[in-house]
């Protein structure tokens, strides 16, 4: 089990990469010409996909187990290690106060960013096993 948790925190932090990439993209590309959370709508799309990739390919990669448990737990840390990422950013790097992080998240970019964000939680249920892709399981 805790070679899953190793794998869901690396996953988190390639999330996190990717997003931290984006994040700079739209800042600098969409949020001088719209409003932050149409910017984030904008966005969520292609972070999701981003996100998709990264956990179908460590889910294939390492082999990660069929069982759910083991796949909610590791989309949990993922998850858990992003939040923690982005924390670490705004409080360390920013030097902004620790509520300020958490004031964020309840702005209507925050909540739509929120919602994507959770969304790691459950993408590993959906990634199949290569064996199911390649239909050779039920043979």
């Amino acid at each position: 089990m805790s070679k899953f948790l190793l794998f869901g925190f690396l996953t988190g932090l390639a999330i996190f990469a990717a997003g931290f990439v984006l994040g700079v993209a739209r800042t600098v590309l969409l949020l001088p010409y719209m409003a932050e959370w149409l910017a984030v709508l904008i966005e969520m799309p292609v972070i999701l996909l981003a996100c998709w990739m990264i956990i179908k390919y460590v889910i294939r990669r390492q082999s990660v187990t069929d069982r759910k448990a083991v796949r909610l737990i590791f989309g949990a840390t993922a998850f858990a290690t992003l939040l923690l990422c982005e924390w670490v950013m705004v409080v360390m790097l920013l030097e902004e106060s620790a509520m300020t992080f958490f004031d964020r998240l309840v702005t209507g970019a925050g909540l739509i960013g929120l919602a994507g964000q959770l969304l790691i939680v459950v993408m590993p249920l959906w990634v199949k096993s290569e064996k199911s892709d390649t239909g050779t399981e039920s043979r």
